[in-house]
């Protein structure tokens, strides 16, 4: 009691402009969030890194640091509760929650940590080894004429983001709609739909991991993880058949070389074929009966006519 607090709360690149708040939580959880007391904030910053004071209660951003520190002074056992902290409140984004104690000062209990949805992606995708596979990756407005970029995860963490392999990003834009490869990877921009697609071709095991999309912004770049799981090759399937005393392999010399041949001729015609070829016979069938019978009638008409105008040629000399 008397004394003061400083909480330092810190948050992901892409928030840097965004308001910081410091509230009194309500206790009411509404769509997946706490919210504050009464709808109001202690303490809120404009955007900028310049400190907010609100009687014994200041706040000051820091953008370079990704951090911002809200200090009570002069506390009292009054001040005692559940406080949230974070950038504004918007769908999918939880605050930290911090318990505030005359006597122990502050400590993080749990909630979610704030996440920054500049980037969002799929989060897994599979693909067949020799295949390809797209990722489709979105990013917030704003970010249309940022470079985008597809890398390898390093599994380092520095300055609260994973880093690329080696710094480097497989493929990367230069901020336009032109589709851009580098070996099997490519990647294209596409400012309207604010997506980006990522494509990896001839897949082999060695591309599995976990790979970065996001954006080039300077400091910490704006990303989403992405697990790619390479699945191998899809061998013939040969049934088998499960009797009491275990599973029954087929006897593989029965089998004729046409049963694993590739060739069209090698493999009989789904049942669920059958009857559409059948009616498509038919109809081609019944198409030549018809135009035979048409054939048949124009040469039965042109017979006639020649026998009748070979009644009327006597008859005309006659009268002649």
């Amino acid at each position: 009691m008397g004394g003061s607090v400083a909480v330092r709360c810190r948050y992901r690149g892409c928030f840097e402009d965004y308001p910081k708040f410091w509230c009194r939580e309500g206790g009411v959880w509404v769509v997946g969030s706490w919210h504050c007391s009464n709808g109001l904030f202690i303490v809120e910053t404009n955007g900028s890194e310049a400190e907010v004071r609100r009687d014994r209660v200041s706040i000051r951003d820091n953008h370079t640091e990704l951090a911002f520190t809200v200090t009570v002074e002069n506390l009292t056992r009054a001040d005692a509760g559940t406080i949230t902290h974070n950038p504004p409140l918007r769908p999918g984004h939880v605050g930290h929650v911090i318990a505030v104690g005359s006597q122990k000062g502050a400590r993080v209990s749990s909630l979610s940590p704030a996440g920054c949805w500049a980037v969002t992606g799929p989060g897994a995708v599979r693909g067949p080894q020799g295949g390809s596979v797209a990722v489709r990756c979105r990013y917030r407005g704003g970010f249309e004429d940022y470079p985008k970029f597809w890398c390898q995860e390093a599994g380092v963490l520095e300055g609260g983001s994973w880093r690329c392999s080696n710094g480097h990003c497989i493929v990367e834009t230069n901020g336009s709609e032109a589709e851009v490869r580098r070996g099997r990877v490519s990647i294209r921009d596409n400012h309207t739909e604010l997506a980006f697609t990522v494509t990896v071709e001839n897949l082999t095991r060695a591309d599995a991991g976990t790979y970065h999309c996001g954006v080039g912004k300077a400091g910490l770049d704006p990303r989403a993880a992405v697990e790619l799981t390479v699945s191998p090759a899809v061998p013939y399937a040969i049934q088998t058949e499960t009797t009491p005393q275990g599973t029954k392999q087929p006897d593989l010399s029965s089998l004729t070389t046409a049963e694993f041949s590739c060739s069209p001729t090698a493999h009989t015609t789904p049942a669920r074929f059958q009857p559409i070829i059948i009616c498509f016979l038919l109809l081609v069938l019944l198409k030549v009966l018809l135009l035979l019978c048409i054939v048949c009638v124009l040469i039965w008409m042109s017979v006639r006519y020649r026998r009748s105008h070979r009644e009327m040629m006597p008859d005309r000399q006659t009268s002649s």
